[in-house]
């Protein structure tokens, strides 16, 4: 069996993705293999692709016609084979000994299911691993740059039942979501790579990151698809850190409906009423996030809650 299948979404990479394939080729870990999944690609990524598999076996391509980034991983998963899978985006690179590295941590505990590395220069946990509820309540709460996921490893058993059916719409955060998903799959702790990257995360002008604006109703949804990717009998106990993530949510919406003048906008919407809510039922404290702004809004929003 090959050590690792890596999987790669394509979709008008062209500038990018011949740099992003030769850093792989380049792994002091050489017993792997690369899916490059062409998602209808209008710039000639897809013929890149056929290009690289002819020079090298290890490499196969997939072509299909345009469904995201979603359903392009999918098709990777059914297609691989490998111990372990590792996600890159095709405008990434990885450090030549990325995957060593990777592979390397999993060999510390046969039994992890999940190897976490990290896209700075240094990272240092003071740990070897952490327990997968910590690992879950990090992944929720947003924390160290987790959410991604490249950089890491996953068993491919992991995948045995798929991956989440995701609302199209929810173009930022779709990570986060299925590591979520993965990470309730699993009841092993999780190794974490200290020291150097094992990935070089590039951040492009065009990225979606930097054309998203955050919003109420996408919040909304957002929290509904978490919900969906987390088992119903686990959700009391995650929800505690779900409403302190919506909270900090809470508080970006706040400030930009300040300045838009849209306050009354913000309160009255679904995500707001949901969110104060469910902060009645869990019983949930203020003091866990200090924010006088932000009750003195959700106060407002249903009056008589949070004496």
């Amino acid at each position: 069996m090959t050590k690792i299948s890596i999987i790669i979404p394509v979709y008008n990479s062209a500038p990018f993705l011949d740099d992003c394939v030769q850093s792989l080729l380049r792994q002091t870990l050489t017993d792997f293999d690369i899916c490059l999944i062409d998602d209808g690609s209008t710039d000639g990524s897809g013929a890149i692709c056929d290009s690289l598999a002819e020079k090298d076996e290890r490499i196969q391509v997939i072509h299909s016609t345009n469904h995201g980034a979603a359903h392009a991983r999918q098709l990777g998963v059914d297609r691989a084979t490998g111990e372990f899978l590792c996600f890159v985006d095709s405008d990434d690179t990885m450090p030549s000994d990325g995957l060593e590295r990777l592979y390397m941590a999993a060999q510390h505990d046969k039994k992890a299911d999940i190897i976490v590395g990290f896209c700075r220069k240094y990272h240092d946990w003071g740990r070897k691993n952490i327990s997968i509820r910590e690992y879950r309540n990090l992944l929720i709460e947003g924390r160290h740059n987790i959410g991604t996921l490249w950089g890491k490893l996953f068993r491919r058993s992991l995948f045995d039942n798929g991956l989440p059916t995701l609302p199209a719409h929810l173009v930022m955060g779709e990570d986060m979501l299925i590591n979520i998903y993965l990470a309730f799959a699993t009841e092993q702790r999780v190794q974490l790579v200290k020291g150097k990257r094992v990935y070089d995360y590039i951040q492009r002008d065009t990225g979606v990151s930097r054309q998203f604006k955050l919003t109420a109703a996408y919040e909304k949804d957002f929290h509904e698809a978490r919900l969906m990717v987390i088992p119903e009998a686990a959700r009391p106990e995650y929800m505690s850190v779900m409403i302190h993530r919506r909270l900090r949510m809470l508080r970006r919406l706040l400030r930009d409906a300040k300045s838009e003048g849209s306050l009354s906008s913000l309160q009255n919407s679904i995500f707001v009423r949901e969110l104060a809510g469910d902060i009645e039922k869990s019983q949930y404290s203020r003091w866990k996030y200090p924010r006088l702004a932000i009750w003195k809004l959700l106060r407002q929003t249903t009056i008589g809650m949070f004496r």
